[in-house]
Parts: C-alpha cells; sequence; structure tokens
C-alpha cells in the first residue's frame, strides 16, 4: 500500500494498493504477476494495472527484477515503478524468495 498527499491540493490525493504473487523456476529464478489499483478520489479516478516480471537472487540480500506492466484502465500513474505502463528494471534490497 502507497499513498500520497500533497500539502497544498489535498483533492489531488493519490493511494495504491497492489499484490504480487512470485513463483520459484530454479534456486535463483523467479517469476512473478501483479496486480494494482490505483485511485485518485479529489479527481475521481481509478485505474487498474497489472504485469509480469522476472527476479533474479544475486545473493540472500539482493534481488534483480525486470518487467513489464500494463495500463488496463484510466490514466492515474503509479507510486511505485512496477505500477506504471511499460518496462521496468529494479533491485530489491531486502531480499525475499
Amino acid at each position: 500500500f502507497a499513498y500520497r498527499v500533497p500539502v497544498t491540493e489535498r483533492d489531488k490525493s493519490t493511494y495504491q494498493g497492489g499484490l504480487s504473487v512470485t513463483v520459484p523456476l530454479t534456486d535463483r529464478l523467479s517469476a512473478g504477476l501483479n496486480g494494482y489499483l490505483i485511485s485518485q478520489p479529489g479527481l475521481n479516478a481509478l485505474n487498474l494495472t497489472y504485469g509480469a516480471d522476472l527476479r533474479y537472487r544475486v545473493n540472500d540480500g539482493l534481488r534483480l527484477v525486470a518487467g513489464y506492466t500494463a495500463g488496463a484502465t484510466g490514466t492515474t500513474a503509479g507510486l511505485t515503478t512496477g505500477a506504471n505502463p511499460g518496462v521496468f528494471l529494479r533491485a530489491d534490497l531486502s531480499g525475499g524468495r
């Protein structure tokens, strides 16, 4: 869950919720599917995005993630990299499988 509330323009507040499922393919590689619901209530805007990614475990504390997110509906921008339409590459420093 992520949110942004601009101090001067509260009607442009943005809220985002997401769900991700990851399946291990090998001891270092996994594949995932994700979906995000992004809302700007003050503008009566709602957006749903979905995507897929591949995750490579470099070591216990670092994973490289590459994926693609499609914009299913609406035009509201996401608050995180994986929620915005298009190709993305990121490093997850917290680990996890």
